[in-house]
């Protein structure tokens, strides 16, 4: 028998494939964990960006972070504990009574406690602080590394404090004068003077000051309390009161207001410079670089408003003689606005049989309503002879058969034209009433009344719309118009609504671009301010300086009108957001 060797099949190796595929699925699982590793770390990056680097505003296309905002909240809480701490140092040492302290400590409190008030004012200071120094760098304003540290000092530093005293001695006005007459300036004058020899004489100031002292510290016998150098009282006696030595008095100060003062000082607190200052900012973990930035940003509105006010009042500029007429915010005795007219009467009701809620249901052909009749118009004829208010009040007490409004001289209380009977309400409510008319009596379902029209208000947007017409008819004599019609104080409307010239941003913006839009010659559209309402009439225009009322008025709020303008013109994006939307902003 023969035997064949069976072919030899080669097998697989698998142990020598095993290697090859075991690196290959290690270098499948090494991807995906990279892979696994860049998903997380930009979701981490993306958490990062999202709470720190994301924008909360921008200006003019520069974005301002949440790190900046919550820096800045750091900023603001520092500010607030540091005046805190002075007040309660105030407090402590006699400088400032406890009452008016507590007050301002609790309205702090109030800020701090409070994370979106400090949010806003954060993120407005952020904004103010990029857009000035964006409106700085072309007026050549610059700020160094020397300025910063000066205002840092600045703000480390207590300003001298004195406890100062007054005598004043205001002239006294007659009627409705709101300037003394030279005599009265001189029983004034003479008044103070005796005041002073008569401390130099020996008597005592607090007796001197509840006895002559015309103002409101005469009953604590002229005691000023605590004041800085930036006191708002008459700037040239706090002044003097500044350049005396201590327990030093001055002599009799005229101020700017026409008041004579004495002042003495009897205590000084120099300026002093906190030396824990920068310690205080570590311990309310405010880095210095975030600080400085802070100041940095204050002393370009410092500069920058120093160099707008100064171009405004040192040099001529474009003005305009304005006259306006202005119309408060029309509101019911509830402070409501008017939606519609309302008028206030007083009126005399002659009941038949005296008994109005009875008169509806008589008869028209009652002798009854013959009589009521009769009786208003005799009251009509004697009140139409004597309009006069206290005639008609008299009256009405006496012979009203409305005995509630009767008891109160016959006036009711301002009201719309639903509130009263139709007839009645047709009467009151006729156009081109004059105040004190008597009108011709008239029947109501209650009776026959004789009524005094007294006044009318309208909805502040329809009179206004109604002057304008009367304004702009040819000839029309706008200062008579504002004469008759305006709510400004009685001393411009004797000038016919006359404010004189008006210079760019003396007045707040809504009023300065109606006055520089308008032609010269014309009537502007009304300008709304808060619900009340201006016309404006422009009579010239020229190039000049301005006088010292106007500067003084460009100094207080010239550079305020002058940046919400830029701010109007500049892209701004800062919508709210609460204190939970910026993790540790609290």
């Amino acid at each position: 028998m023969t035997f064949r060797a069976r072919p030899v099949v080669k097998r697989t190796d698998r142990a020598g494939r095993s290697p090859r595929r075991s690196l290959l699925l290690n270098l499948g699982f090494g991807l995906v964990i990279v892979v696994a590793l860049l998903i997380l770390a930009a979701a981490a990056a993306a958490s990062y960006y999202g709470d720190h680097l994301a924008s909360i505003a921008s200006v003019n296309g520069h974005d301002i972070s949440k790190d900046q905002l919550r820096d800045r909240i750091k900023v603001e809480q520092f500010r607030l504990s540091i005046t805190q701490s002075r007040i309660t140092d105030a407090m402590q040492t006699g400088r400032l009574d406890q009452a008016t302290g507590q007050q301002q400590l609790d309205y702090i409190d109030q800020q701090l406690s409070t994370g979106t008030v400090i949010e806003q004012a954060a993120i407005t200071h952020l904004v103010d602080a990029e857009l000035q120094s964006e409106l700085a760098a072309p007026m050549g304003i610059s700020v160094t590394e020397q300025q910063i540290d000066g205002r840092i000092v600045e703000e480390a530093t207590t300003d001298e404090q004195r406890h100062a005293w007054v005598i004043a001695v205001k002239p006294e006005l007659t009627g409705s004068a709101t300037k003394p007459t030279d005599a009265q300036k001189k029983a004034a004058q003479d008044k103070i003077n005796q005041a002073l020899a008569d401390l130099k004489a020996g008597k005592t100031w607090e007796d001197i000051a509840k006895k002559v002292s015309t103002d409101f510290t005469s009953p604590q016998g002229g005691d000023m309390g605590w004041i800085q150098a930036t006191d708002n009282t008459d700037k040239a006696f706090v002044d003097a009161l500044f350049k005396l030595q201590q327990n030093g008095m001055t002599d009799v100060i005229l101020g700017s207001d026409d008041i004579y003062r004495i002042g003495r000082v009897t205590e000084i607190r120099p300026k002093e410079v906190d030396p824990n200052y920068q310690q205080k900012l570590l311990d309310h973990n405010v880095p210095q670089a975030v600080y400085r930035a802070a100041v940095k940003g204050d002393l370009f509105r410092t500069a920058l408003e120093a160099k707008v006010v100064a171009a405004m009042t040192d040099q001529p500029t474009v003005q305009r003689k304005v006259s306006e007429l202005f119309i408060q915010a029309a509101q019911d005795d509830n402070g409501n606005p008017i939606t519609k007219d309302q008028v206030e009467v007083r009126h005399i009701l002659y009941a038949p049989n005296d008994a109005p809620d009875k008169a509806a249901a008589l008869p028209d052909a009652d002798p009854a309503w013959k009589k009521a009749e009769a009786e208003a118009k005799a009251a009509y004829e004697k009140l139409k002879a004597d309009p006069n208010p206290k005639t008609f009040q008299a009256l009405a007490k006496k012979e009203s058969d409305d005995k509630g409004s009767g008891a109160n001289g016959g006036d009711l209380p301002w009201a719309y034209q639903s509130a009263y009977d139709q007839a009645f309400a047709n009467a009151i409510f006729a156009p081109g009433l004059k105040k004190d008319e008597i009108l011709p009596p008239v029947k109501s379902s209650f009776g026959w009344h004789v009524i005094q029209f007294i006044d009318r208000r309208q909805p502040t947007g329809v009179k206004i719309a109604e002057l304008q017409v009367q304004a702009n008819l040819a000839g029309a004599d706008f200062g008579a118009i504002a004469k008759a019609n305006s709510d400004a104080p009685q001393s411009e409307k004797d000038k016919g609504g006359d404010i004189g010239w008006v210079a760019h941003f003396q007045l707040d913006a809504n009023l300065d671009k109606a006055i520089f839009n308008t032609k010269v010659g014309a009537v502007s559209e009304p300008v709304d301010d808060n619900g009340s309402s201006y016309l404006l009439k422009v009579f010239d225009e020229q190039t000049r300086l301005p006088d010292q009322s106007q500067i003084d008025a460009l100094k207080q709020s010239g550079f305020n009108n002058w940046y919400a303008d830029q701010k109007t013109k500049a892209k701004i994006n800062a919508p709210g957001s609460t204190p939970s939307t910026i993790p540790g902003a609290n």
